[in-house]
């Protein structure tokens, strides 16, 4: 699995991104999201959240997470484990996510199967996500659940 971090300060394109139905996209997990009607809901619950920190210009991580070719099978068996496993690697690093959305695209069969994790830098307290070291934790979870699978 090779994952990388990319911050956004727009939730709504970010949200549009990741749902846009000509990447035929689907929702396979999902955390603090109660109105599951479209991107536009979508959005608005993650723009609700956001706006218990409203000093914080960086809203959101957005984090593919992208497989070989060949996991194709893997990744339509088992993908929703995998991301649940990477999950946990976070947890247990000190990281909390209480607003998120993976979406699997399956747009094309000839591209690498893939994720994206969208995640709301507030927590429902209206704290900041912890985002220290982060880049090395996604690595080391990345590599960890590489491994198992």
């Amino acid at each position: 699995m090779i994952t990388k971090i990319h911050t956004s300060r727009n939730i709504a394109a970010t949200i549009n991104y990741v749902l846009n139905p000509k990447k035929r996209a689907e929702i396979i997990l999902s955390k603090g999201i109660f109105s599951m009607r479209g991107a536009e809901s979508i959005a608005r619950e993650f723009e609700t959240q956001s706006a218990l920190r409203p000093q914080a210009k960086t809203k959101l991580l957005h984090i593919p997470m992208s497989f070989h070719l060949r996991d194709r099978e893997l990744m339509e068996r088992d993908g929703q484990a995998i991301v649940r496993e990477w999950m946990r690697h976070m947890e247990a690093y000190g990281f909390r996510f209480d607003q998120y959305i993976v979406v699997r695209h399956h747009d094309q069969n000839h591209k690498n199967p893939h994720f994206h994790l969208v995640i709301n830098l507030t927590l429902a307290d209206g704290s900041a996500v912890k985002t220290s070291y982060i880049g090395k934790y996604v690595k080391i979870a990345s590599m960890d659940a590489t491994g198992r699978w």
